[in-house]
C-alpha cells in the first residue's frame, strides 16, 4: 500500500482503528510449520498472547497463549484458560501446542510443535520479505513512552508496526513483534533492554534508526553481579546500551541525548562501531536538534525546538519535563526517519502514556474527590527525581495536600542505601506534605526523612498500606504513586486498581452460624512449620520466623476456624525425628525435619486432632525417622492415616464418629500418596513388613472402601498427588473418576501447594488440591507468576428432619509468605473475588459451576459452600 493510499484509508477510517493485513491464514500456517483444525475465514490482522494487550476494534487476531510460558508450565496453562475470553474479544483462532480444553469444537485452532520456534520463524520470514524502516530505542529509562511517541508521529503519514507494553528483552520479545509485522508496514519501532540480551535480537532486527535515551544509575546490581561496580558499571552500561548501533544497517544513524549527564561517555561506545551516523538533540548550541524552551505545567508541557534551522513549537498533553524531554527524542527520530513534523507535532497535544505510565485519575472521594497520577510501572531515583519536581506544579485545592506513595525501585546494587538516604534529603526540602512506602529499598528512604511528621509507618503488605490511605486521605488530595512492578505482591498498580475503582462484591448468603446444632470437620492442606526452610533464612542473614516468634504465629489468623472445629486434620509434610542426617541427602531435593514438641504443640493450639502421612516427606529421614514420628503422634493422641510400620497400618483410615443432633455420622478419611518409580525407588512405600507411606493402589482402596461403606462410613480419600505449583494434570482426573466409581464420597486432595479447580464427578465433589494450609517455605508464587491462594475445606453436619444435611465450605486464605510475612491469612473481599473468578474460568461450564456453589460470609470469613447430601 502506498502512503497516499493510507492517508486516504486513514481519513475514511479515522473513527475506527485498522491494522495492516498480516495474510491469510493459509500462508501463515504454511511459515510457521502448523496444521489448522478449521480455517479461519478472513484475513489476519495481528497475533496477540494476552486479553490486555488487546485493542478496542481489533478483529481477526490470533492468539497465542503459550509464547512467553514454558510448554505446559503454570503460565502457559493459565493463558490457556483465557482462550474462550479471546475469542469473545474478536479472536479468529488460536495458536497452540495443542488444543485448549475449554476451548468450543468449531473454534479453528492452528496446532503447532513448539510455540516460540514457530512464531521465530514467522518474525524471520517478516523481516526479510520487509521494506519498512525499523528503529530501534533502548537506554535506562524512557523508553517505552518515546517508543509510543514515535509510533504516533511516523503513523501520522504511515502504517506503523511498534512493540506491544514494554515488550524488551529476551528474543521472545523481538519475535512476538516481528511476527506482527505486515508487507504494508513502512515504520517498524520497538523497544529493546540493554540488559536483555539486545545484540542478539538486533542481529534479527536490524535497525536503519537506533535512539539511546539515556544511562542512569539503574540495573547497577545486575552490572554488580557481573563484577562492574561505581564507574566501571556506568561504563558497562553504556557499552551495553551502544550494542543497538552493532547491528544498525550501513550509514545508519543513532541519536543520542546530548545534555543526559553520562552522554560522552556513552558517545564514545557508539563511535566505535564504524559508519555510525551520530545525531543530538539537546539544549547545546552545536545540537542537530535544539531545545529552544521548555515550559512544563500541571497538565502539559510547551516546547520549541530547531530543527535544520526551522523552528518548530507544539503542546504536549503531559506534565513532567522527562515527557518533554522524552518527545523531542521521539521527535528527532520521526524527522530523520522521514516524517513531516509540523503535522506530526500536533497530535502530541492529545498524547496519552500506557497504563500506569503517568495517568492522571479523578476518584470520587468522601464528599469530593482525590487526583491520583499512576506512575507504577518502573522506578528509579532520576525518575522520582523527575516526578517530584513535576509534583511542585501540583496545586491541590479545598485543603488538600501532596502525597508521595512510594514503592519498590529494585536495581540500585550496592549503593541502595546511600542512595536513599540522599534522596531523602532531598525530599526534606520539597513541598510534599506526606510520604507514604512499601518496599525494602525505600524502607531507608523513609527512615532517613528528617521530618516524623511528613512520614507515615513503613508498611509491610499492600493490604495494611490500602487501609491506612482510605482513613487518612482527604477530600483534595493530590497522589503519586510511584514504583516499579516486582515484587508483584507489593506492586502499587495493584493499589491504584484498589483506590480507584470499587469493583463489584460477590453476593454473599447465610451471614451468621448456622441456628441448628451442628458439627465441623475441618482439613487443611498441606502443613509444615518450615525448620528447614527458617534455618537456610538465618544463614542468609534473613528473619528466621520459628526463632524470632515461635511456632504458634504462623497460624495466629486460621485458629479460630480450626478451634471451632469438632476435629481437624492436616496433611503434615515431615519427619519429626531427633535426627539430624538423612540417607536421601544428595538424592532428593527437599528434606524436611520437624522438631517433634514444638510441632506437635502448635498442632494441638490449632486443635489438630488427625494428620495425614501419605505422601513425599514422611519418610525425608527413612524408615527411622517415621517410626519417631509414629511414636510421637501416638503419644500425642493424633490420629493417623497414610502411613506406618506396615502397608495394613499404612492404608488405615482416620476414623471418627458424630453425633448431630441426636443422628449418628460416621467418617473415614484415607490418606494416600501417588504412586511413582522415583519414591519407590528411594524405599518409600510400605510393604507387608516394611514401614512406609501408603501408595494409592486402587484395588486394595476398592476393598476398603467397600468394607467402610458397609460399616456406614462417610468416605473422604484425601491423595497427595499432582505437580508442584501447577494445575490438575490429566493422570489426576483418570484417578479421581475411579476414586468415585469405587465409592469415594468425596475428594479432598493436596500436594501443588496451591488451590486447584473443584470439579463434580457423578454426584461427588473433587477438590483437586487445597493447597497449603501453613507451609514456612519462601515459596514459588511470584517466580511462576501463580495466584497465592489455598483452601480450608470444613464439612458442616446438621440435622434436617430426620437425616443429616452435610454442606462443604470452602475458605480461600492467601498462601504467598512474601505478602503474608509467614502468616497465612483468609482472603479480604478483593481476593475471595479473584479466588473464585479463577475457579469459574478453570472450569469448563461457569454457569453449571456456580449454579453449584452458593457464597457466604460467616464472621468475617468469606466460602464457597457446596452442598455434599
Amino acid at each position: 500500500m502506498t502512503i497516499a493510499a493510507f492517508l486516504e484509508h486513514a481519513d475514511e477510517a479515522s473513527h475506527r482503528p485498522w491494522w495492516p493485513s498480516l495474510g491469510n491464514p493459509r500462508e501463515i500456517a504454511d511459515i510457521m510449520g502448523g496444521t489448522w483444525s478449521g480455517m479461519p475465514t478472513a484475513s489476519v490482522e495481528a497475533i496477540r498472547h494476552r486479553l490486555d494487550t488487546i485493542e478496542d476494534g481489533l478483529t481477526n487476531f490470533l492468539f497465542v497463549p503459550e509464547l512467553f510460558a514454558r510448554p505446559n508450565g503454570t503460565y502457559a496453562r493459565t493463558a490457556l484458560l483465557a482462550c474462550s475470553q479471546a475469542i469473545e474479544k474478536g479472536a479468529s483462532g488460536i495458536i497452540a501446542s495443542a488444543r485448549p480444553r475449554n476451548l468450543a469444537s468449531d473454534i479453528p485452532c492452528l496446532l503447532v510443535k513448539d510455540v516460540s520456534q514457530a512464531i521465530g520463524r514467522l518474525a524471520e520470514f517478516r523481516r526479510r520479505e520487509s521494506f519498512a524502516k525499523f528503529i530501534a530505542v533502548t537506554g535506562s529509562v524512557g523508553k517505552t513512552t518515546t517508543k509510543n511517541m514515535i509510533h504516533l508521529l511516523t503513523s501520522s503519514i504511515a502504517p506503523t508496526l511498534r512493540s506491544i507494553a514494554n515488550y524488551n528483552a529476551g528474543m521472545e520479545s523481538i519475535h512476538f513483534t516481528l511476527s506482527n509485522l505486515s508487507p504494508d508496514h513502512k515504520y517498524c519501532v520497538a523497544e529493546f533492554s540493554e540488559v536483555g540480551n539486545l545484540e542478539s535480537q538486533l542481529n534479527l532486527f536490524r535497525p536503519d534508526i537506533a535512539l539511546i535515551t539515556n544511562v542512569v544509575w539503574e540495573h547497577i546490581n545486575r552490572m554488580e553481579r557481573e563484577g562492574y561496580k561505581g564507574d566501571h558499571a556506568i561504563r558497562r552500561l553504556a557499552y551495553l546500551s551502544a550494542g543497538v548501533v552493532r547491528n544498525l544497517a550501513p550509514r545508519g544513524i543513532c541519536i543520542l541525548n546530548a545534555d543526559e549527564e553520562h552522554f560522552s561517555v556513552v558517545a564514545e561506545e557508539v563511535r566505535k562501531s564504524k559508519d555510525v551516523r551520530i545525531v543530538t538533540f539537546g539544549r547545546g548550541a552545536e545540537c542537530d536538534v535544539k531545545i529552544l524552551s521548555l515550559e512544563t505545567s500541571t497538565d502539559a508541557s510547551n516546547v520549541a525546538i530547531m530543527v535544520d534551522g526551522k523552528q518548530y513549537s507544539y503542546t504536549l498533553g503531559l506534565p513532567g519535563e522527562h515527557m518533554a524531554i522524552n518527545s523531542v527524542a521521539a521527535a528527532t527520530v520521526a524527522h530523520f526517519a522521514g516524517t513531516p513534523l509540523p503535522p506530526a507535532l500536533k497530535l502530541f497535544e492529545k498524547f496519552e502514556p500506557d497504563s500506569h505510565r503517568g495517568i492522571r485519575l479523578q476518584v470520587p472521594w468522601q464528599d469530593g474527590s482525590i487526583f491520583l497520577r499512576d506512575e507504577t510501572v518502573s522506578s528509579s531515583i532520576a525518575s522520582l527525581r523527575s516526578s517530584f519536581a513535576q509534583f511542585e506544579h501540583e496545586k491541590p485545592v479545598n485543603g488538600g495536600r501532596r502525597i508521595a506513595v512510594l514503592g519498590q525501585i529494585n536495581g540500585l546494587g550496592e549503593t541502595m542505601p546511600e542512595a536513599m538516604a540522599d534522596f531523602a534529603r532531598e525530599a526534606d526540602l520539597s513541598s510534599i506534605d506526606r510520604f507514604y512506602t512499601i518496599g525494602s529499598d525505600i524502607r531507608i528512604f523513609n527512615e532517613r526523612i528528617s521530618d516524623r511528621s511528613r512520614v507515615a509507618p513503613h508498611f509491610q503488605t499492600l493490604e495494611q498500606l490500602k487501609r491506612a490511605l482510605r482513613d487518612e486521605l482527604r477530600s483534595g488530595d493530590i497522589i503519586i504513586l510511584k514504583g516499579t512492578r516486582t515484587p508483584s505482591n507489593i506492586s502499587l498498580r495493584r493499589l491504584v486498581d484498589r483506590l480507584s475503582s470499587a469493583p463489584p462484591q460477590p453476593e454473599f448468603s447465610g451471614h451468621g452460624e448456622a441456628k441448628t446444632p451442628c458439627k465441623r470437620i475441618v482439613i487443611g492442606g498441606d502443613t509444615y512449620f518450615g525448620e528447614a526452610y527458617q534455618e537456610k533464612r538465618a544463614k542468609n542473614a534473613d528473619i528466621n520466623y520459628l526463632a524470632v516468634f515461635g511456632y504458634d504465629y504462623s497460624g495466629k489468623n486460621l485458629a479460630p476456624l480450626l478451634q471451632r472445629a469438632d476435629f481437624a486434620i492436616v496433611n503434615l509434610e515431615c519427619a519429626l525425628t531427633g535426627l539430624k542426617t538423612s540417607k536421601l541427602e544428595g538424592r532428593k531435593d527437599y528434606i524436611l525435619r520437624g522438631q517433634p514438641q514444638e510441632t506437635i504443640g502448635a498442632l494441638k493450639t490449632l486443635n489438630v486432632g488427625g494428620v495425614l502421612l501419605g505422601n513425599n516427606h514422611s519418610m525425608d529421614y527413612h524408615a527411622d525417622g517415621l517410626s519417631e514420628t509414629l511414636r510421637h503422634m501416638k503419644a500425642a493422641k493424633i490420629s493417623l492415616s497414610g502411613a506406618g510400620e506396615s502397608r495394613a497400618e499404612a492404608q488405615q483410615p482416620i476414623l471418627k464418629e458424630f453425633d448431630v443432633d441426636g443422628i449418628p455420622f460416621k467418617l473415614a478419611v484415607l490418606s494416600g500418596y501417588e504412586h511413582n518409580t522415583s519414591h519407590e525407588e528411594l524405599g518409600f512405600f510400605a510393604g507387608a513388613t516394611k514401614t512406609g507411606v501408603n501408595n494409592i493402589n486402587i484395588d486394595r482402596l476398592r476393598q476398603q472402601i467397600s468394607s467402610l461403606k458397609s460399616d456406614g462410613y462417610f468416605v473422604v480419600v484425601s491423595p497427595h498427588w499432582g505437580l508442584n505449583y501447577c494445575f490438575r494434570t490429566h493422570d489426576q482426573s483418570r484417578l479421581a473418576r475411579r476414586f468415585v466409581d469405587i465409592g469415594a464420597d468425596m475428594i479432598l486432595g493436596h500436594g501443588p501447594h496451591m488451590m486447584n479447580e473443584l470439579a463434580k464427578v457423578d454426584g461427588v465433589w473433587v477438590i483437586y488440591s487445597l493447597g497449603n494450609l501453613i507451609f514456612n517455605s519462601e515459596g514459588e508464587y511470584e517466580r511462576r507468576g501463580i495466584q497465592p491462594y489455598s483452601l480450608i475445606a470444613e464439612l458442616e453436619l446438621a440435622r434436617q428432619g430426620k437425616a443429616i444435611r452435610g454442606n462443604l465450605n470452602l475458605y480461600p486464605i492467601v498462601s504467598c509468605n512474601q505478602m503474608t510475612q509467614f502468616q497465612p491469612t483468609f482472603t479480604d473481599s478483593n481476593q475471595f473475588e479473584q479466588v473464585v473468578g479463577m475457579l469459574k474460568a478453570m472450569h469448563y461450564d461457569s454457569a453449571e459451576f456456580m449454579n453449584g456453589i452458593e457464597l457466604r460470609e460467616v464472621d468475617g470469613r468469606r466460602s464457597m459452600t457446596m452442598k455434599v447430601f
